[in-house]
């Protein structure tokens, strides 16, 4: 009983510590590929969860896990090509700054791994520019590109603090 007590106090301290910094958060964000693969890809949606740390008084250091999906446009304008949706899961390691109290910038450089047996892994890069709507609350537009599709996206989405 007294071993649950502690973790349950431990836990409640850790979820408030993590809440008063805006630290920890969710993002979802939907895109649109530009490019030539835009012919055949054109929609994406993807979510992760992000941790980030000061390391300056407007400098954050972190990393992001999450879930991507990009959808293909339409199999009729290549017959006999096979083109399906490309999924994959974004480790990215990343740099925040804050250029002043609301809008922030931040760099995102990571791997993309795929769970399709004939799709590669590849190196993905991710830049964003945001604006806090909210203590709770961002507005992001974002630039990715996935090397091993030479696939880049524009997109825009929301931050959620926890």
């Amino acid at each position: 009983m007294n071993k649950s007590l502690l973790f349950l106090a431990f836990t409640l301290a850790l979820s408030m510590s993590l809440h008063s910094q805006k630290n920890l958060n969710i993002s979802v964000r939907a895109s649109h590929a530009v490019g030539i693969s835009s012919e055949v890809f054109k929609l994406g949606i993807d979510s992760d969860i992000s941790y980030h740390s000061f390391v300056l008084e407007n400098l954050m250091l972190g990393g992001s896990v999450g879930y991507g999906h990009i959808f293909v446009e339409s199999l009729d304008r290549y017959p006999g090509e096979l083109f399906e949706d490309y999924n994959y899961v974004p480790i990215l390691a990343s740099v925040k700054v804050y250029a002043a109290d609301l809008f922030f910038l931040a760099v995102q450089p990571g791997y993309a791994i795929t769970f399709q047996d004939y799709r590669d892994n590849g190196f993905i890069f991710r830049a964003k520019a945001g604006y806090n709507l909210s203590p709770s609350l961002d507005v992001v537009a974002s630039y990715q590109e996935i090397s091993q599709l030479r696939l880049p996206t524009v997109g825009l989405g929301l931050n959620f603090y926890l």
